[in-house]
């Protein structure tokens, strides 16, 4: 099964892949500042239910 965290990091790299790889190495930051905040969020969830 794929969660909702799963979909949404796949959006991320999937955008982050579609904006271009003149601009890859901003993307790849912004995926793992996604990634981290993202997690937290799953984390969050978790701890709540």
């Amino acid at each position: 099964m794929v969660d909702g965290g799963d979909v949404e990091l796949l959006v991320i790299l999937w955008r982050s892949i579609k904006g271009g790889f003149d601009r890859r190495l901003d993307s790849i930051s912004e995926v793992f500042k996604c990634f981290k905040v993202q997690k937290r969020t799953v984390d969050e969830k978790l701890f709540e239910e």
